[in-house]
């Protein structure tokens, strides 16, 4: 889902059009319709709920987003162009005075509660919207939260899969959040392929920009088809399922603890490892007090948003149903104790497995993203 508007035809881009003094560059696998005045619009990637070309003039004519999914649109009128996103925007976008794109960060970064429009002499005009509506929170059980994620991702793979049907590709790395999402791929019967290898294709535009995505830590290590198909991701699981090391300090600081205060009596947790790199972060946070459970809520909600991690990839449209942000406001309220066990040790992903597909319990890797993070695979690959 790449692209970059400017006033020239890009080379290091497979498919370029001319839009008035503007060249709109993108990347393989956008899609092109009309809007009824016969304005071109390109888009691509999908809709949480229904099929995305049936909401193209919805969401060529929204101002403040309100539909999620993980998609974009750029769409050609008379005076320029203007970028529509899903609500809470996967990927970042930069601008300067010669262009607008995801690329590279050459520029000044749009952040997630703005959209834009660009004229034809490539002046920008960017419009804001209150992002993360002010809510009120308060903690749930474990059981509630468990069961109230378990609705949240049922219901979205239950739709997704009932407007794609593309061949599903599945890679198993040992990690929690892919795993959880395959116990529901198995538990729901969803068509799929297990994929026992890494993949590439080498495409035009992964060959010009190999060492450009390479930046992206995502596209660093992710499988890439150049046949149309559904690559599922837990991306960015560790942001939406409080895992993340810098809210959920914050999240714990309201509790008057921290990570680093606990990791002692974690030793053998799942992220034992993985946090004992962030020991200055959580130090540095130690002062940080928040008076209500829904002002730590909302303040990380905006942070995780702004976290930009997988989007799609030429025709690999990679499926990521973590980003959600009702899973992470969920899993963000539990009580203390829980909120601790889920920040160290993954337990509301664990349960899903139990229920789900037990047997994958024990594909998991011992620690998170450290030493041979496949070798409990042996059962599934081999």
């Amino acid at each position: 889902m790449f692209f970059e508007i400017c006033n020239s035809k890009l080379d290091n881009f497979p498919y370029n059009y001319q839009h008035n003094n503007l060249f709109i560059n993108l990347d393989h696998g956008w899609k092109t319709a009309y809007d009824e005045h016969g304005n071109t619009i390109f888009y691509k990637g999908y809709l949480d709920k229904g099929n995305i070309e049936d909401f193209i003039l919805d969401i060529a004519r929204q101002e403040e987003p309100f539909l999620t999914g993980n998609f974009c649109l750029i769409k050609c009128f008379n005076q320029g162009v203007t970028v529509k996103t899903d609500r809470y925007r996967s990927f970042p976008m930069y601008y300067n005075k010669v262009c607008l794109t995801n690329l590279h960060g050459d520029g000044d970064l749009i952040h997630t509660d703005s959209f834009v429009m660009l004229t034809d002499n490539l002046e920008k005009i960017e419009s804001k919207f209150v992002l993360i509506d002010s809510k009120h929170f308060e903690n749930l059980s474990f059981d509630d939260c468990v069961t109230k994620v378990d609705h949240i991702i049922k219901l979205k793979l239950e739709t997704f899969f009932k407007h794609h049907l593309l061949p599903l590709n599945v890679f198993l790395s040992g990690g929690i959040d892919t795993t959880t999402l395959y116990s529901y791929v198995l538990k729901l019967n969803i068509p799929h392929q297990l994929v026992n290898y890494f993949h590439t294709d080498l495409d035009y535009f992964y060959l010009k920009n190999h060492y450009t995505l390479s930046n992206f830590w995502g596209f660093g290590q992710i499988h890439h088809w150049s046949k149309p198909c559904i690559l599922m991701s837990g991306a960015p699981g560790d942001e939406f399922t409080a895992r993340s090391p810098t809210t959920a300090n914050m999240l714990l600081r309201y509790y008057d603890t921290g990570i680093d205060e606990l990791l002692p009596d974690y030793k053998n947790s799942l992220h034992y490892l993985y946090f004992s790199r962030y020991i200055d972060l959580f130090k540095s946070q130690n002062k940080l007090k928040y008076e209500t459970l829904s002002q730590v809520i909302q303040e990380c909600s905006n942070m995780i948003v702004n976290d930009y991690q997988h989007w799609h990839l030429g025709h690999t449209m990679v499926y990521t149903p973590f980003r959600d942000l009702e899973i992470f406001e969920t899993v963000a309220s539990m009580g203390k104790q829980d909120l601790i066990d889920q920040i160290f040790d993954s337990t509301v992903q664990k349960e899903l497995i139990k229920r789900n597909a037990p047997h994958l319990l024990n594909t998991l890797s011992t620690n998170k993203n450290t030493g041979n993070f496949l070798e409990n695979l042996t059962n599934i690959y081999t």
